[in-house]
């Protein structure tokens, strides 16, 4: 991430596909003190995603997410 010119953070991120539906993310700064970032991304239906993680503040998320395509 970059913030005012300044390189603040270096991270090293790894996906992987474990199944067609499910896809995985994993993030570790260089700076071994701040904690890692965790995505998953469940694709319920062609048109219902579901994800869920941990941020760089150790915040939990879950999103639901709906596309419609008229």
């Amino acid at each position: 991430m970059f913030a005012g010119g300044q390189l603040s953070d270096v991270r090293s991120t790894v996906g992987k596909q474990i199944t067609p539906n499910l896809f995985v993310t994993y993030s570790q700064s260089l700076d071994t003190s701040k904690p890692p970032i965790v995505q998953v991304e469940w694709q319920l239906s062609n048109t219902v995603v579901m994800r869920a993680g941990r941020d760089e503040n150790g915040v939990y998320l879950v999103d639901v997410r709906r596309r419609t395509r008229y």
